[in-house]
């Protein structure tokens, strides 16, 4: 068939036999569904589009290097129920640089948009929701950016290995809000309304400055290795935050969760955060952690709690229901705050609940009782202060422990004692 070309406003159209249409700026028009992309280029969608075909994907594409852009509109399909497959765009293998970008996917039996397969692509500025799997579904190495996805029966967001997922809003999902796989970054994305956890991440991943309140789970999971930073979770059903063997957790915020604010597992660093009003734990960490610089105040249970071989300094806990930092075995707790802890409840300031735990150099106050090691053994304990306890020092037999010296009158320190290692009572 010959090739046809006519203006319209100026406007250069070429009509090729393959009954392609192509505007002066070298786009292709999609103005029907089902459209397949099989040839490279740059498509636009020209008007809203809808699909009541069951079992049919809305916009194919098969070939490497596309750019759709759907120019505001929207892709409907024939609903989340109905047949049993169909996404609005399906991206139907390994395929490079893809975009996608600028409209609405509602309706479709499976995903908005099925990118599973593409590589090296972008999703943009798309409303994905209501669809019947989930509102975004991408490959490895993808940037996932501006987009909400609300509504879907699975995650708003998925994708698989090493993709950017940035400046997302994902609410209401069946599932997580954002499923990002190993090595990815996911920043500066809002989740609410989950039905699973606000961000579900495989490990190695760099999570921060997200907001994820109110998740029927977590607010955010990551598996191990991760970086945490500068979160803010809020009103989760569990923890706040909950990540794997050796991750950092830090400057992160996690108030009235079901459960902990934070849980760490072995070997992480949990630094710098504040966690209140959860309903356990401020923070709970597990063996070999470094919990320094935190604020955890006003939660239901301990402020801090950290298990064997976990290093605890430069926290301040205070008016938790239970201990303000609680420790298991060859913990060490050192330059700590921890006052008016017990708070309707019982108590200590710090609680040693194993052995071989040095406790040094903190300041109790206002608390239950101020040092606890009873009936615990074989710790030390040196150089820390104490007021307004009900009890300052509960410290049994077979513990090290520095003199007692009552401050209480005031006075000069050095006519107190010259021991170093004195605790006082003031």
């Amino acid at each position: 068939m010959k090739n046809l070309k006519y203006t319209i406003g100026g406007l250069l159209i070429i009509i090729l036999g393959m009954g392609m249409v192509y505007a002066g700026d070298g786009q292709i028009d999609i103005a029907t569904l089902p459209y397949i992309i099989n040839q490279s280029g740059s498509y636009v969608v020209v008007k809203n589009l809808d699909l009541s075909t069951t079992g049919t994907d809305g916009i194919t594409i098969s070939v490497d290097n596309v750019t759709l852009d759907l120019n505001g509109h929207t892709l409907t399909g024939p609903g989340k129920a109905a047949g049993t497959i169909g996404s609005g765009i399906y991206v139907s293998s390994i395929y490079y640089n893809i975009a996608i970008r600028n409209g609405t996917v509602r309706d479709w039996r499976e995903s908005g948009v099925y990118g599973y397969t593409a590589r090296n692509s972008q999703f943009e500025h798309l409303r994905c929701y209501n669809n019947g799997a989930w509102g975004i579904i991408a490959a490895t190495g993808n940037l996932i950016k501006e987009n909400n996805c609300s509504y879907n029966d699975c995650a708003g967001i998925a994708a698989v290995n090493s993709c950017t997922i940035l400046d997302n809003t994902c609410t209401n999902n069946g599932w997580d809000g954002i499923a990002p796989g190993n090595d990815s970054t996911v920043s500066q994305n809002t989740c609410y309304f989950n039905v699973a956890a606000g961000i579900y991440a495989g490990m190695g991943c760099t999570i921060n400055d997200n907001t994820c309140n109110q998740n029927d789970d977590s607010g955010i999971y990551s598996s191990m290795y991760s970086s945490l930073r500068g979160n803010t979770c809020c009103g989760n059903v569990l923890e706040g935050i909950v990540s794997g063997d050796g991750s950092q957790f830090i400057e992160n915020t996690c108030f009235n969760n079901g459960a902990n604010g934070i849980n760490a597992y072995p070997g992480s660093t949990v630094s710098g955060n504040t966690c209140y009003s959860n309903t356990l734990r401020g923070i709970r960490a597990s063996t070999f952690c470094m919990v320094s610089r935190n604020t955890c105040y006003g939660n239901g249970d301990d402020g801090i709690f950290a298990d064997t071989s976990s290093l605890v300094s430069g926290n301040t806990c205070g008016l938790n229901t239970g201990d303000g930092i609680e420790v298991n075995y060859s913990c060490r707790v050192v330059d700590n705050s921890c006052s008016n802890n017990g708070n309707n409840g019982d108590g200590a300031g710090i609680n040693a609940t194993g052995s071989r735990i040095s406790i040094e150099h903190n300041l109790v106050n206002f608390n239950d009782r101020g040092i606890d090691s009873n009936p615990a053994t074989y710790n030390y304990i040196a150089s820390n202060r104490a007021s307004n306890n009900t009890t300052d020092y509960d410290i049994v037999a077979g513990n090290l422990y520095g003199q007692i010296i009552d401050g209480t009158a005031g006075g000069l320190i050095h006519t107190l004692t010259t021991d170093p290692f004195a605790n006082f009572s003031f």
